[in-house]
């Protein structure tokens, strides 16, 4: 039933219109109609980079965010036991002491001064004045739920529990993606540092070659200026991928929780590796697994039972306090049986002049089932947009790749073909100069679309909500 539930709102959500003809609805959005289940992304199988997963492992212990979140689960959990106590009866042991004196002219001070000369008590009975009072008692208070009121809030405090623990999850699944983000980031940084430094070794080779014919006469000083302005345009651009470096270092310190961390360029890996996506179009069950999305049914089914407990605080409460315990006024008899005294108390209370209250405590319960749904379906839509978006991403970026991997290859051959006929005459220095420029740009381009690609699959595993 909770299942068919979960499902129901998913297809409303799904609707800009709320058409609920589920079927035709689910497959004008794309969504396939099959049970199939969904294996969510795990962190070890999808983020298989060692160092990578010791930044996360470290994160995961020591993020200011996720601690609180991780401390709001317990406050959840807290609230959720005091639920379930509710339900039972709270049993109160007193004990104490008192001493009171009557009155001579007061009713009870005449009426004990002259019980104590009545034929018909011993003379452990006769009362003192001031008379003491010792008592041990225990009372029991317990509200029956006749209505189902406080199932009602244990019901909801249940649900909250469950969605702030979904809630964890996407948490964890953010930090996650964060860390993964900012690392690929700073490992294509380094590859453009690389990739830099190579083509500065080539485009030192060019200077030589051109200073070796400017001696011999032909080529002019022009050329060798070319070449020089070339090479100092590289090292600049190097030392501003250094400092893009250090900030991103420093941006993952910030989401690691720490103030500064070690960190080698040795353990930035030297390849990027792309995973296999298991389905082409967005599954229902994707979506029904993804944390968010389940936090916000579950904080939707949590406020349909607050409207169940205020709708039950209208009717009549039914609450039984009995005590039983021992009361006298003389210590030596105190804990006798013949002090046992009971009393057995049973109420029945309405609100009456309170229905104001009780109606305002509604129609607020109302208003904030109604912004869960609207929570659950934003959830839900932006769950499958973005879902739907890293998927076909991931399919034209896997193209523009393989696209620029070609461009690369042949731009390389012809910085090559370039040096040679230059060295030979048959090219200017303006064409080798150009052959080196291209080459380079299309690398960086190769390093950027790569990174681009590795961040849709992290914003995929991010979308599918992650696993651990």
């Amino acid at each position: 039933m909770k299942k068919l539930l979960i499902g129901v709102v998913l297809t409303a959500a799904l609707l800009a219109g709320c058409n609920r003809s589920a079927p035709k609805t689910l497959a004008t959005q794309g969504i396939p109609l099959d049970s199939a289940q969904v294996e969510l992304p795990k962190v070890q199988t999808w983020f298989v980079t060692p160092a990578l997963q010791q930044l996360i492992d470290s994160a995961l212990q020591r993020q200011p965010d996720y601690l609180s979140n991780l401390a709001t689960l317990q406050q959840a959990r807290a609230e959720l036991m005091a639920r379930k106590y509710g339900l039972l009866p709270a049993l109160d042991v007193f004990g104490g002491r008192g001493l009171r004196r009557f009155g001579e002219y007061t009713m009870d001070g005449v009426g004990n001064f002259d019980t104590n000369f009545s034929p018909n008590i011993r003379p452990d009975q006769r009362m003192p004045n001031p008379l003491p009072d010792y008592q041990l008692s225990a009372r029991l208070s317990w509200e029956l739920d006749v209505w189902g009121r406080l199932s009602s809030l244990k019901r909801a405090a249940a649900k909250r529990y469950l969605a702030t623990e979904a809630g964890l999850h996407w948490q964890k699944t953010l930090l996650v993606a964060e860390i993964a983000t900012t690392y690929y980031e700073l490992r294509t940084l380094n590859e453009i540092q690389t990739i830099v430094k190579q083509n500065e070794t080539l485009q030192l080779g060019g200077l030589n070659l051109v200073k070796i014919k400017l001696e011999a006469g032909r080529v002019t000083a022009l050329a060798v200026q070319q070449f020089e302005a070339q090479l100092a345009e590289t090292q600049a651009l190097f030392h501003a991928l250094e400092g893009d470096k250090l900030r991103a270092a420093n941006r993952l310190n910030l989401q690691m929780g720490q103030v500064q961390g070690p960190f080698s360029d040795s353990l930035l890996g030297t390849d990027l590796t792309f995973e296999t996506l298991p389905f082409s179009t967005v599954p229902a069950k994707a979506l029904l697994a993804r944390p968010d999305v389940k936090a916000a049914a579950l904080q939707l089914e949590a406020a349909g039972a607050d409207v169940k407990a205020a709708e039950a605080a209208f009717f009549p409460q039914l609450v039984l306090g009995p005590e039983i315990g021992f009361q006298s006024f003389n210590p030596a008899q105190w804990l006798s049986p013949a002090s046992l005294a009971w009393n057995l108390v049973g109420g029945i209370t309405a609100p009456v002049f309170a229905r104001g209250n009780l109606r305002a405590d509604l129609k607020r319960a109302q208003v904030q089932q109604t912004q869960a749904f609207q929570a659950y379906r934003k959830a839900a839509l932006t769950a499958y947009t973005e879902l739907l978006d890293a998927l076909q991403q991931d399919r034209q970026l896997a193209l523009q790749l393989e696209a620029k991997q070609r461009q690369v290859s042949s731009l390389k051959e012809g910085v090559k073909s370039a040096t040679e006929l230059f060295a030979a005459g048959y090219a200017t220095y303006l064409e080798v100069v150009l052959a080196q420029n291209n080459v380079l740009a299309a690398e960086i381009q190769l390093a950027q679309v790569r990174l681009q690609r590795k961040l849709n699959q992290v914003q995929l595993y991010r979308a599918l909500g992650g696993g651990w």
